[in-house]
């Protein structure tokens, strides 16, 4: 595997990047209320991790992961035979059912959370994978 960073397009990874913060913004606006019924948190316990961080340290540690997740990811995809948006769209299936699916499954199986958390989150997943693997193959 190459890992010559001089080789990756920053410009496409900052779109992934903030891409992926912004579709995060979006799909728990609309998904979070379900998100949190199937959660099993309490009012309280909601309320806890609201104050747990502040909004520097939540959103700033996202960005901060979502930009070690895109440049990684940029890695992979490229040194992966994906240069159609149609070969790129099925690694990122591919990545997503091999990382994402067993990761949350068993997350599932060892937490008293409802299912329809992990699918919410796991739909999220499955949006910005295949899209960033869209963007980081065929914008290299």
């Amino acid at each position: 595997m190459n890992f010559d960073f001089s080789q990756l397009n920053w410009l496409a990874i900052a779109v992934v990047c903030i891409g992926t913060f912004f579709l995060g913004g979006f799909w728990y606006t609309v998904f979070g209320p379900m998100w949190i019924k199937f959660s099993n948190y309490t009012p309280e316990q909601l309320e806890a991790m609201k104050k747990a961080h502040t909004p520097a340290v939540f959103f700033g540690g996202m960005i901060v992961s979502y930009f070690i997740f895109a440049v990684f990811y940029s890695i992979v995809i490229r040194n992966m035979p994906a240069s159609t948006w149609q070969s790129a769209a099925l690694a990122g299936i591919a990545i997503w059912l091999a990382i994402s699916v067993p990761i949350n499954l068993t997350s599932w199986i060892a937490s008293n959370k409802r299912f329809g958390f992990h699918f919410i989150d796991m739909a999220y997943q499955f949006v910005f994978i295949v899209a960033g693997a869209i963007v980081l193959a065929v914008w290299r």
